[in-house]
């Protein structure tokens, strides 16, 4: 089964965190991901630009 398609959706319900390997201050978001084929679509972003906006991270 292909990952799941997300169209129109708000991202703020899904949660924020470090990748793994990643320096500290770099988050990523799993936009659609499938467990099969390890294929996904990220969002990342800086320290310095998430601090300003108010994200869900863990």
């Amino acid at each position: 089964m292909p990952k799941e398609e997300k169209e129109f959706f708000d991202p703020s319900t899904l949660i924020w965190h470090k990748p793994e390997g990643y320096p500290e201050g770099v988050l990523e978001l799993i936009v659609a991901e499938d467990k099969k084929t390890k294929e996904f679509t990220r969002l990342t972003i800086l320290n310095v630009l998430y601090k300003k906006h108010k994200l869900n991270v863990t």
